[in-house]
């Protein structure tokens, strides 16, 4: 089994990194996704980039309190 360290990369890489056969990490494994759809991944990462000063916010103030 492998495991590595996640870093941030491309959304290439990413992608490249959740697929069975050039796998990084476990990450995909551990979260059950089977394939994984290029298009539905940079969707999901545009949403979260959109959204990520809020997420931030929001986690700092939860570990903060």
């Amino acid at each position: 089994m492998r495991r590595s360290a996640i870093s941030a990369g491309s959304k290439l890489s990413c992608i490249k990194g959740l697929q069975a056969e050039t796998a990084q990490n476990t990450l995909a494994e551990e979260l059950r996704l089977g394939d994984v759809d290029v298009h539905e991944l940079y969707a999901a990462m545009d949403w979260l980039l959109a959204r990520q000063a809020r997420i931030e916010g929001f986690l700092v103030c939860r570990h903060m309190a």
